[in-house]
């Protein structure tokens, strides 16, 4: 990859406050009452909620002209050959580093590698009009009603979630008219209380070490396929720490995000500004299979990265 001058760049995030959503759920937001609590789960299998911290290593950053071109070493692509440095945002959280400029010009695809383990702080409020029932602990502890969730202590990998294979920490949610056909088979990886969780900052982290849910490892996906696709807004390979695609979870420890979004360098440019939107950080995720009970809460886990750099 090819750099030109020094720039100090800086990393912050920052919250956007919004109206209530009562629309209807969509793939992006949850449906919420007046309060922000979530009202419906939906059938699209997940919808995102807003984030209090995120937390990664950053390893290297990149725009391209096209889609990353790997059989030739990334040569049309620009880093920003940033020193590996470990990122955790809150809202309104700012971080300088020495990095280089790309030339002038429009890139339309950024490229970023960070650990492959992440720290999402916060949680997600589930209104009493959701109709579900939630079981906690060793005694399988009953919530009814009004009940707040967020990720769980312990760390939370994605062959855990596929292979079902899951630790102790577990909580179930389902709804209340459909428990006697459902039961409580369907458990997640995140705990839940009646009362406010005061405390979130001993969240676990959210370990990407596989991309498919069958037996093989699955090193790459696309928002379309298990596979790269140019076309696709959004591309993921996991990595090990020579930077190259990693070939079973034992050696995954960074992964590379590849997004389709157009960059602007403009002339002159002596600025970088990355920002890191935690509007969209937790993602809810339920179960879309038939066998499923409505309103099943599967997991609480990272949602959209949200990663975007502005040159001035």
């Amino acid at each position: 990859m090819r750099y030109l001058s020094i720039l100090a760049l800086t990393i912050c995030s920052f919250w956007v406050a919004t109206p209530a959503k009562s629309q209807g759920i969509t793939a992006t937001d949850c449906e919420t009452d007046s309060e922000g609590a979530v009202t419906a789960l939906g059938a699209n299998a997940k919808c995102y909620m807003p984030a209090e911290k995120w937390e990664a290593t950053f390893y290297s950053t990149a725009v391209c002209n096209g889609f990353p071109d790997f059989e030739n070493n990334l040569g049309n692509c620009f880093s920003s050959d940033i020193p590996t440095t470990l990122v955790s945002v809150t809202r309104g959280s700012e971080l300088s580093l020495d990095a280089l400029i790309p030339p002038p010009g429009t890139y339309d695809f950024t490229l970023a590698i960070l650990s492959n383990s992440f720290k999402i702080g916060g949680q997600v409020k589930f209104s009493a009009a959701l109709n579900a029932i939630g079981n906690k602990g060793l005694n399988n502890e009953g919530i009814s009603g009004e009940m707040y969730c967020t990720a769980p202590t312990v760390d939370q990998r994605t062959s855990d979630i596929f292979s079902d294979e899951r630790p102790s920490s577990f909580m179930a949610l389902h709804n209340a008219e459909n428990s006697p056909t459902y039961g409580q088979a369907y458990l997640s990886m995140t705990r839940c209380s009646a009362t406010e969780i005061a405390d979130t900052s001993d969240t676990g982290s959210y370990i990407i070490d596989v991309l498919t849910p069958n037996g093989s490892f699955g090193s790459r996906k696309s928002d379309y396929s298990y596979d790269i696709d140019p076309t696709s807004p959004l591309n993921l390979v996991i990595l090990q720490d020579d930077n190259t695609e990693a070939t079973r979870t034992s050696n995954a420890s960074r992964v590379m995000f590849i997004e389709k979004k157009e960059t602007v360098v403009p002339v002159g440019a002596t600025k970088a500004t990355f920002t890191y939107n935690l509007d969209q950080a937790l993602n809810v995720w339920n179960c879309p299979l038939p066998s499923c009970a409505p309103n099943n809460l599967t997991t609480i886990n990272m949602g959209k990265i949200n990663l975007e750099v502005v040159y001035e």
